[in-house]
């Protein structure tokens, strides 16, 4: 059976490793088999063990889908199967970018909301979250777990905002967009005879 450290069922991992334990119990045991597989089903990596508890590690491991599953046979010919767990290995960071309307930074409209949209390449999306501040703190702070590529902050009042969006994926791998800067003027000058 699978013991502690191994490796969850679906679990996402943000580094190149999978570590596998397993003990099995039997006086007359004779060996532990535990066997990694690719995406393909394709057995990668096969190891033995005639020891209890059995624990490995297997390492510099692509991004990609991995199954592993473990055979404990004892002296007798009796067998006995662990189920098959699959692991997803994810240690690229997401890509994200606005795009497209999104105004540039350091701008100035006479208006009343700003529009963000940003483009997002990530295979394991988790969620993605777009913050709004202003000079004082905290405006807005709004994450979705589909991938929402854009958001429109309305009924702002006049002055200096900053915004940024934020990416994660199912291993916890992030990235983030430069914080922009843009002005919200709605009140014309003041003019008077002298």
């Amino acid at each position: 059976q699978f013991v502690t450290n191994t490796e969850t069922y679906g679990s996402n991992k943000n580094t190149n490793s999978i570590n596998v334990n397993v003990t099995a119990r039997d006086l007359n045991l004779d060996k532990i088999v535990i066997r990694l597989y690719n995406s393909t089903s394709n057995e990668i990596r096969n190891n033995v063990s005639s020891t209890s508890p059995f624990n490995i590690t297997y390492s510099s491991l692509t991004d990609g889908i991995y199954y592993f599953n473990s055979t404990a046979n004892d002296t007798k010919n009796n067998q006995n199967s662990t189920e098959t767990r699959n692991v997803t290995i994810d240690t690229t960071n997401p890509l994200i970018e606005y795009i497209a309307p999104t105004e540039s930074n350091n701008t100035n409209f006479s208006r009343t909301w700003i529009f963000v949209n940003v483009s997002i390449t990530e295979t394991n999306f988790q969620n993605v979250t777009y913050r709004l501040f202003n000079t004082t703190g905290q405006v807005n702070v709004t994450t979705y777990t589909t991938e929402i590529k854009n958001i429109n902050f309305t009924a702002l009042p006049d002055g200096t905002y900053t915004y940024n969006v934020t990416t994660i994926d199912k291993a916890s791998n992030t990235n983030s967009t430069a914080t922009r800067t843009i002005t919200l003027d709605t009140t014309f000058p003041q003019i008077q005879f002298v």
